[in-house]
């Protein structure tokens, strides 16, 4: 009820919250999270990478429901310094995890994914390489 407060800063106040849903209950994780992506709220965008997406991400490295692209298509550039910067860490752990978001977000956006491959690429090289080859 909150996430649709009248008041902005209320709104994003309860979107810091929901990275401990992201640890408890992933399935509304994941519905609150795609609805505050698609209502395009810039600063909710922005505090649910920097509070949920990490969590989420670390329990769900495979991303099965995909919200990684969404989420990456969604963000502002700040947030998409931060993403990146994320998956550039589950590439080092998990680098089939890596190439599969990789590929989905090639799969909703091709546009989106050039900004995410100049991105990887320009912190590493190397998985700059794995994600241009594989698509």
């Amino acid at each position: 009820k909150l996430l649709n407060d009248k008041d902005s800063d209320t709104r994003v106040l309860s979107t810091s919250y929901l990275g401990t849903l992201a640890r408890l209950e992933k399935y509304t994780f994941i519905s609150l999270a795609k609805t505050i992506f698609q209502n395009e709220d810039t600063r909710m965008i922005q505090r649910l990478i920097e509070s949920g997406i990490r969590h989420y991400l670390s329990m769900n490295p495979d991303d099965d429901d995909s919200l990684i692209p969404i989420a990456w298509v969604s963000c502002n550039s700040e947030s998409k310094s931060k993403l990146s910067g994320m998956l550039i860490e589950l590439a080092k752990i998990n680098q089939q995890s890596f190439v599969k978001i990789s590929s989905n977000i090639f799969d909703l956006s091709p546009d989106s994914h050039d900004e995410l491959f100049n991105r990887i690429n320009f912190r590493n090289k190397k998985l700059g390489s794995l994600i241009k080859n594989n698509q």
